[in-house]
């Protein structure tokens, strides 16, 4: 059961929890304070001119769809989708020069997501509301709660005419940490994926945004259990843009990715006509992306398996989708008569 209530101590607990909590509180403050001193990314419309001093990803490996985010931004708007690294993106978001430290903390200790029988998924989910502010855009956590043991939980909604397994159902997830919220790779993470839809169009130039940000791990079984996402076939997901992250690979093969026309929702691979298929690739590097405008394509990821069946393995995925929020006027809402 998931309460509402503020993140307490009680007095009878062991001395070694409050241990626990007052460090991290301490690393959310850190973030908080991290994130407050961080450098402004650079505005979107200005030239990417120069290659960052950057060692921890690639910044340009000359593959499909890798580049700046001039390059990124002209495929997204011509062709619904495009790939890109993050190492291409630092000039103009600079805290994503510590994603590569960033994924590897956030790989460890996913919790298993409670709606997934096969037990082949983890995750941790946070909301935000995002918006402009002195130019800028800026994010605040929303709708996080706690449940009876102080941990921190997020509700997730979403439409049954996109999700056919747990559509119109409430789902409640792990949220991400204290830390997790406030870092400012996170807050640069949300900035690029709305900036980069409201230059093409995908979002309205409005001034709010509802944010979901994801950690999902697919984990497979030693049995050879493949590690699914849900839904396991070509969809859109309901919000206009969703960027998607390589956060940790290891020890697993498959995970292919597959964007289709919007012709293919509901099918899989091997029952999608070739035009259909509009690309198709596999993110092997941490830091490799995409980005999809929802209105225009679908898309789709395969299971993983072990490669050696004798240890653990995960491909874990960082995903960041938008919403606009509409200001409704007085006279838009209907009243009721009263009887």
């Amino acid at each position: 059961m998931v309460n509402q209530v503020s993140e307490t101590t009680s007095s009878g607990s062991d001395s070694r929890s409050v241990e626990a909590k007052d460090e991290s509180d301490k690393s959310g403050e850190d973030a908080k304070r991290a994130l407050s001193s961080s450098t402004s990314p650079r505005p979107i419309a200005s030239a990417l001119t120069t290659k960052p001093a950057f060692t921890g990803l690639p910044v340009n490996d000359g593959r499909e769809g890798a580049g700046g985010l001039a390059k990124t931004i002209t495929a997204l708007e011509s062709d619904g989708f495009s790939r890109f690294t993050l190492g291409a993106m630092v000039s103009h978001y600079p805290a994503l020069a510590n994603f590569a430290t960033f994924a590897a903390r956030a790989s460890r200790d996913l919790p298993p997501d409670p709606y997934d029988k096969t037990g082949g998924r983890r995750r941790r989910y946070a909301q935000f509301l995002a918006h402009k502010r002195n130019g800028h855009i800026e994010a605040t956590p929303i709708h996080r709660v706690f449940d009876e043991q102080g941990e921190p939980k997020t509700i997730y909604l979403q439409s049954g005419t996109y999700q056919p397994d747990f559509g119109d159902v409430e789902r409640v997830f792990a949220s991400l940490s204290d830390q997790q919220i406030w870092d400012p790779v996170v807050h640069d993470l949300i900035r690029l994926t709305i900036q980069m839809a409201i230059a093409t169009g995908t979002l309205p130039n409005g001034e709010a945004f509802i944010v979901g940000f994801h950690i999902n791990q697919q984990f497979p079984r030693s049995d050879g259990t493949p590690a699914r996402v849900s839904p396991n076939k070509f969809h859109r997901d309901g919000e206009p843009v969703t960027m998607a992250v390589l956060c940790g690979r290891d020890n697993v093969e498959g995970g292919e990715t597959f964007v289709g026309s919007l012709a293919t929702v509901g099918q899989t691979p091997d029952t999608v006509s070739p035009e259909g298929i509009l690309s198709r690739f596999i993110l092997s590097r941490i830091g490799e992306a995409y980005v999809v405008d929802d209105r225009r394509v679908a898309h789709h990821a395969e299971g993983v398996v072990r490669s050696n069946p004798s240890i653990d393995g995960h491909r874990t995925m960082i995903l960041v989708d938008a919403c606009p929020i509409k200001r409704v006027f007085s006279h838009e809402i209907p009243t009721q008569a009263k009887s």
